[in-house]
């Protein structure tokens, strides 16, 4: 089954470039702490998901697209 993400997954990167990412990760970096659990819905890439499990966050991503 398709997904709405499947067809912008391969340029996705160049779409939410990083100074976008960088003003979500001020954000999230703020609310977890490591050893916090948390649930990526809609993960797509994963980038945030990895960017808190670097941190020492417990992170399980879940996105609809295979992609």
């Amino acid at each position: 089954m398709s997904t709405p993400f499947d067809t912008i997954a391969p340029v996705y990167g160049e779409l939410w470039n990083n100074p976008q990412r960088g003003q979500v990760w001020s954000v999230i970096d703020s609310l977890f702490r490591p050893g916090d659990r948390v649930l990526d819905l809609g993960c797509g890439t994963g980038d945030d998901a990895l960017h808190l499990a670097e941190r020492g966050v417990d992170v399980e991503g879940i996105d609809a697209s295979g992609r």
